[in-house]
This record gives C-alpha cells, sequence and structure tokens, in this order.
C-alpha cells in the first residue's frame, strides 16, 4: 500500500513538474499527491491537513493562502472539476462527498456524514454593490479589499453546514448562512438565511417545505437509544459505520467523541448538568470555561450548562498528558436534579 502511495505521488509531481516541483518540500503537497489525480492541483501556502485516507478526482484545485487553511476529515470525497479556495479555513468533516464542479469558496465548514450533489456553490465573500452605490461594483470590491488586510471579517461571513446534510444539485448557498444538522436542502435551492436543524427547505429563495423529524432536544440523553442520535449533535463517531457496527455502538452504550463536540439537550442558561462518560486515560474537559478532571474508565463530571444562541452545549477534551492517545466516549447526560 505504502509502494501503491509512493506511486501516485511520483505520477502527480510529474505531470507538471515546472509547477509541482516547488512544493516537493511541502509535506503537505507531498501528503495530498497521494489521494489526488494527476490532473488536480495544489497551490499551498498555508496549512493543508488531510487524513489518512481520502480521495480527490480529476481537474479539482486546492489552494490555500500563506495565513490559510484546509482541514479535511477521513474518508472525505471531492470529485472532478471542483475548486476550493480557502481565505481563512474550509473544513470538511469525516465521510463527507462532494460531487463534480462543486465550489467552496472563503471560510466555509461542512460537517461529517454529509451528501452533497454535483455544481454545489458556497461562497463567504460577495460583491459590494451597496457601499457607495454610484461607484462601479469593482471600485466597491477594492475598497473593502484595501479595509480587509487590518480586518479581515470586513470581506467574509462564514457559513457553518451541520452533520449529516443532503444537498441537490445546483445548490448555492449565501455568505454568512448556518444550516442546522441533518437538513436537506432541494436541487437548485438558493438558501438566503438559516436553516434549522433536521428542516426540508427548497425554492429560489429557499424556504422550509417540512421537517424531517422533529427536532426536540430531551432533558435527558442516552447515547443507547438510537432515537436520541440527531441529539449527539456534532463530533462524534457516527460515520463510516455500517449496521452491524451501528448497532454495536448503541448496545455498548457510548458515542465515541472528538475533541471537540456538541449535545443538544434541553437546558437553560446555570442549570446544573453532569455526563456520564467513560476514558482510557486521564483528561480534563472543558465546557463554557469551566475545566473538570476526567477518570480512567466510567465517571460522572458536572457543568453549569453555557448554551449557545442556538441552545447547543460545546465541550473540548484532552488527555492529561499531551502525548498520549486517549479515548473518550459519552454515555448519558441530563439535568441534576
Amino acid at each position: 500500500m505504502r509502494l501503491r502511495s509512493m506511486i501516485k505521488t511520483l505520477r502527480w509531481f510529474l505531470a507538471d513538474p515546472l509547477h509541482r516541483l516547488r512544493f516537493v518540500g511541502n509535506r503537505a503537497v507531498v501528503a495530498a499527491a497521494a489521494g489526488m489525480h494527476p490532473t488536480s492541483d495544489a497551490v499551498v501556502h498555508g496549512k493543508l491537513a488531510l487524513p489518512g485516507a481520502f480521495t480527490i478526482g480529476r481537474r479539482t484545485r486546492l489552494s490555500v493562502p500563506s495565513d490559510g487553511s484546509i482541514l479535511l476529515g477521513e474518508s472525505v470525497f471531492v470529485g472532478d472539476d471542483c475548486e476550493l479556495s480557502a481565505a481563512s479555513c474550509i473544513q470538511i468533516g469525516a465521510h463527507t462527498s462532494l460531487q463534480s464542479r462543486s465550489i467552496i469558496l472563503g471560510d466555509v465548514t461542512i460537517g461529517a456524514g454529509c451528501v452533497c450533489g454535483p455544481n454545489l456553490y458556497l461562497s463567504s465573500a460577495w460583491h459590494h454593490f451597496r457601499d457607495a452605490p454610484a461607484l462601479p461594483i469593482r471600485w466597491q470590491d477594492a475598497a473593502v479589499a484595501v479595509r480587509s488586510t487590518s480586518n479581515p471579517a470586513l470581506g467574509t461571513r462564514p457559513i457553518f453546514v451541520g452533520e449529516d446534510c443532503w444537498f441537490g444539485i445546483h445548490v448555492v448557498v449565501a455568505p454568512g448562512v448556518t444550516i442546522g444538522r441533518g437538513c436537506v436542502i432541494g436541487a437548485n435551492a438558493v438558501v438566503t438565511r438559516d436553516v434549522p436543524p433536521y428542516s426540508v427547505v427548497a425554492g429560489a429563495p429557499a424556504r422550509v417545505i417540512r421537517k424531517r423529524l422533529d427536532f426536540q432536544p430531551p432533558k435527558k440523553l442516552d447515547a443507547s437509544r438510537p432515537e436520541h442520535l440527531p441529539y449527539f449533535y456534532a463530533g462524534f463517531a457516527q460515520w463510516g459505520l455500517s449496521v452491524t457496527t451501528l448497532d454495536q455502538a448503541l448496545i455498548r452504550g457510548g458515542w465515541r467523541a472528538a475533541s471537540v463536540f456538541t449535545v443538544a439537550l434541553e437546558t437553560a442558561p446555570a442549570q446544573s448538568i453532569r455526563m456520564r462518560v467513560i476514558t482510557s486515560k486521564p483528561a480534563r474537559m472543558q465546557h463554557g470555561g469551566q475545566w473538570r478532571t476526567v477518570e480512567v474508565g466510567e465517571s460522572e463530571v458536572s457543568f453549569e450548562a453555557i448554551p449557545d444562541g442556538d441552545g447547543l452545549l460545546h465541550f473540548e477534551w484532552s488527555p492529561q498528558d499531551p502525548r498520549a492517545a486517549g479515548l473518550l466516549a459519552v454515555l448519558q447526560l441530563d439535568q441534576e436534579s
């Protein structure tokens, strides 16, 4: 397998040696070459983080400026004739697929497990025409570009797409839009405003036409209950599982968590919540600036709830020994009585 990767890497560099050999010392580009078709291109001056397994199709282009990054999760698929051009960061979660001729520009986060049809267009930037309406649009763009050197937020409004979303063909998502987990976006939709979790939207501009499910976070989450899976909202190992391994995960009663994860639980600010977890190494966990120590094995940790504007609870964890490769699985989460 290693020999095969080396051959693919060599083929990629030799397909356009005058252009690509300048990146031969760039480890990220060398790693990308092993998963790219020889006709695809990567111009990387910033950070390119790639997993062990990924696919990048024919004539696709990755572009990363010196202060930007592109981060791909495990088993991401990017089809033919796509463009990923970062401003600050483009991040695509594990087991997400982008089909042919998709264009992702600027600052865009797409969650894990998403299925994206061809000709998807997501851009966090836009042309300025309201700033000084009498002036040509190109002049207004140029004025913003000058101001953006000291304030990058002027030129971009990040797009966030939750996990488990499905985009039909020819979808456009406007700057600044957040699409919640589990949404279905119909073909030819133009999404100009935020979409609640598990909504089905269609049209131009897009509107909610039905619900995929009634998204109502419960007062208690239990990883062994399949109906609670949507509320283990982001950052859990739910993707790439067969039916058999999914059943095993439910029987085992815990979802393995990434270093950053999110849950949806019915709670109020300042209300006490407790989480039952199991860890393989001593760890530290934080929520809203509150740090807790987590012992090896099964244990409980408590926090004061600090939900975000959408009512979601965000957590981070890491092994106490930064050199250790630990594992943390969330079993249950509820309000403290």
